[in-house]
């Protein structure tokens, strides 16, 4: 029993190499090769290797190739009791060396895949695996077969030249191939340093292999230190554009009296409008945003000019009434990170709005009715911009509310228009309609309106319904104290209204 023991342990310590004079190389699929001490496997699911370093990584089966075991010159020294070379001293190797002798090449990384320390004529030397990923800062041209006495190849010291050879010069170096601006190079090799009294010292490096491969490649190592600093970034971002005074506004609801004068068949309705409270599970709602969105509702109705203010005797006192409750659902942030492949894109805050709007209006004049109808509504900042600060994204949110609720007034309340009189052209064929303007009119630059007979439009206790149009016209802004002009396009239109010339009080006009 005890040899057969022996035999197991003996097993297990030849494959996962704790062997001083060999060690486990795993392949991975993505090109990358790591070498170590392999310290536990499962075939159904992942591998876990050391590296000479001490580092431990874990790797999935399916993200294998291959495995094989290599002999390897020199002692491994103990980790535990040995300094290692920094990852920024090889980052910095790397990057001065392209920076100073390879200035179309741009450094993006580097990976320690494993380290090997061992003396040499008591010399303490640390030779370290890498995998370099470069980019291509314009089109360069390489070497690559080495075999050419008269150039170097670009597989050992990244040279390059930056135009193509031809006639002599290419007999004497050989053909080049091309690399394209932009492309991504990765490169495996090893770089050397020796033990100073200062610390480790870069000696050399040799490249082994090379390739191109897709412009947002890295390597796993340096992934999960992009996501790493990424998330460090972004939380102290989010801390330093997090709100930076003091909420001390207070919440002043009151409510707004307006009428709405021309209201087709009802002609006058008045209104009670009123914001309401946040709910208080929203964690992020600050006071003065909700005294600014209340401001902001007050300041769109006034802007429409569909309205004019009233008081709360007068809203009693008129029989057409409505009530407009604007519910706040919550003010709610997000820190986004949205860079694509390339790089472009951006970061920061972006911010919503939620609410809904409910009216409820009560119609006795000239016949009775009562409506009630809810909208569920989100304005928020556009898709694509962000904000340093949190302040920034809701100043922005609010003029997209304003817009949001200044087009919804105007689709939702309609207006109606009497006409004075039907303009013809040069050629006799009609062209424009004066209507009378009204003293609150819509506040915009266009409006499609349909031209209907007095008495065709009625209100079924639900909705407005039109028996029949005559024509539609459109207003473009031109008008004056009095009147407003609104242009007659198409033959079926301008012949439609041929017929009222010199009855136009027949007609009237509703928005569209």
């Amino acid at each position: 029993m005890k040899y057969n023991l022996t035999i197991i342990l003996f097993f297990f310590t030849t494959l996962f190499g704790f062997s001083q004079n060999t060690r486990d190389v795993v392949y991975l699929k993505n090109g990358s090769v790591v070498k170590g001490n392999i310290t536990e496997m499962n075939p159904a699911e992942n591998l876990k290797i050391k590296t000479a370093d001490g580092s431990l990584f874990v790797y999935q089966m399916s993200e294998v190739q291959k495995m094989e075991k290599e002999q390897f010159v020199g002692q491994e020294i103990n980790q535990e009791t040995s300094s290692n070379v920094s990852q920024g001293a090889i980052d910095t190797y790397f990057r001065n060396f392209l920076s100073e002798k390879r200035p179309a090449l741009n450094f993006v990384g580097v990976s320690k895949k494993n380290g090997i320390k061992k003396e040499v004529y008591g010399q303490r030397v640390y030779e370290i695996e890498y995998e370099l990923i470069m980019d291509a800062k314009q089109d360069i041209y390489i070497n690559t077969n080495g075999l050419s006495a008269f150039a170097e190849s670009f597989n050992e010291k990244f040279a390059y030249t930056l135009q193509n050879t031809s006639g002599y010069e290419a007999a004497l170096t050989g053909s080049k191939d091309r690399i394209q601006k932009g492309q991504r190079i990765v490169a495996n090799g090893t770089i050397s340093f020796e033990e100073t009294d200062n610390g480790w010292r870069a000696t050399y490096f040799k490249n082994e292999n090379f390739k191109t491969v897709s412009s947002n490649y890295v390597t796993p190592e340096m992934a999960a230190k992009i996501k790493e600093e990424r998330a460090l970034l972004t939380e102290r971002k989010k801390q330093e554009g997090d709100w930076k005074m003091a909420d001390i506004a207070e919440v002043n609801f009151q409510p707004l009296y307006v009428k709405a004068e021309n209201v087709p068949v009802f002609k006058i309705i008045t209104y009670r409008i009123v914001v309401n409270k946040l709910p208080k599970k929203c964690e992020d709602c600050r006071n003065d945003n909700i005294n600014a969105i209340q401001d902001a509702v007050n300041e769109t109705l006034k802007r429409t000019n569909r309205y004019s203010v009233v008081d709360e005797t007068t809203f009693k006192a008129e029989e057409n009434t409505g009530m407009t409750f604007i519910s706040l659902g919550g003010i709610d942030y997000e820190y986004k990170i949205d860079y694509d492949s390339s790089g472009r894109g951006g970061e920061g805050f972006t911010c919503k709005i939620s609410y809904s709007v409910s009216a409820q209006v009560n119609l006795e004049n000239p016949q009775e009715a009562k409506l009630k109808d809810t909208k569920a509504l989100i304005s928020s900042t556009k898709p694509g911009y962000y904000y340093s600060t949190k302040k920034d994204a809701f100043d922005k949110t609010l003029q997209e509310f304003k817009e949001d609720l200044f087009k919804l007034i105007l689709k939702q309340e309609p207006i109606e228009l009497e006409l004075i009189t039907i303009v013809k052209d040069k050629r006799d064929k009609v062209d424009k309609l004066i209507f009378k303007k009204p003293v609150n009119f819509f506040n915009k630059n266009k409006l499609d309106f349909i031209v209907y007979k007095k008495g065709d439009l009625v209100f079924n206790g639900e909705k407005y319904s039109l028996k029949d149009r005559i024509a539609e016209c459109t207003f473009k802004g031109e008008m004056t104290d009095t009147e407003i002009v609104c242009d007659v396009s198409g033959g079926k239109n301008k012949k439609a209204l041929e017929q009222y010339v010199g009855n136009t009080g027949l007609i009237l006009a509703i928005n569209n």
